[in-house]
């Protein structure tokens, strides 16, 4: 069997060892900690301005303005991209056991085995996935553990949660964004202890579902929930 790992970087050659001075500068000028700077500066100047001047000609209160509108549309684009960076969290070292692929094929066809096996080694790559598991829910069976897995189970075991995501009409999965804070964490025994996020993408209309744990919350893009659904479209067509 292949280890699930990720395909290694591929290696650059490094023309210089300084970047270029425009794009440093680019980069600074975009920076939300510049950006509130420069406003605090700007509206510093606006005021003592005001005060220096005994008259305001109508120019002068037309030009003020704009003035105000630029730096109210400067902070508020800082406070977006602070409010961003603030939202990517840090990834934590996952807590379980590392398994390498492995596919309970009985009652599975070749094809079909190799199916969920391709899988779980493509979600692995395509995704910050770092434990997959393949649950069917006829004969109350796991077909895949790949990744790093939890040490309460060797297999999954249904709760309510991963029930109501079965039981739910259409094919969208749940997604738990950030498990530390949910109380029905204690159900994913069979996930890694400190697992940051899950998602659960059934598929077949409730059959099965895949289901995915991440070691940072909020990872996953509303591509990678895309793709997944994609995959578990394949998942339905190919496992019986």
């Amino acid at each position: 069997a292949h280890g699930l790992s990720r395909p290694a970087p591929s290696h650059a050659v490094v023309m210089s060892s300084q970047p270029p001075r425009g794009n440093v500068l680019s980069r600074a000028l975009q920076s939300p900690e510049v950006g509130l700077t420069v406003t605090g500066t700007l509206v510093t100047v606006l005021v003592f301005n005001r005060f220096l001047i005994d008259e305001v000609a109508n120019s002068q209160s037309r030009s003020d303005l704009l003035a105000t509108a630029a730096m109210a549309i400067i902070v508020l684009n800082a406070l977006a991209s602070l409010d961003i960076e603030s939202r990517i969290a840090e990834r934590q070292e996952l807590i379980g056991e590392r398994v390498e692929p492995t596919v309970h094929a009985e009652g599975l066809t070749e094809s079909a085995a190799a199916l969920v096996r391709w899988l779980g080694e493509a979600v692995v790559r395509c995704t910050p996935t770092e434990g997959v598991l393949v649950y069917l829910r006829k004969g109350d069976r796991t077909l895949l553990r790949a990744g790093v897995m939890g040490r309460g189970s060797d297999h999954v075991v249904p709760g309510p949660i991963l029930d109501k995501a079965l039981d739910a009409d259409g094919a969208q999965g749940t997604y738990l964004a950030s498990l530390q804070n949910y109380p029905g964490k204690v159900e994913f025994s069979y996930l890694p202890y400190n697992a940051q996020c899950v998602l659960i993408q059934p598929f077949g209309g409730g059959r099965g579902a895949i289901i995915l744990a991440a070691d940072r919350p909020r990872c996953y893009t509303n591509k990678h929930l895309v793709w997944v659904e994609l995959m578990a479209d394949r998942l339905a067509r190919g496992v019986e």
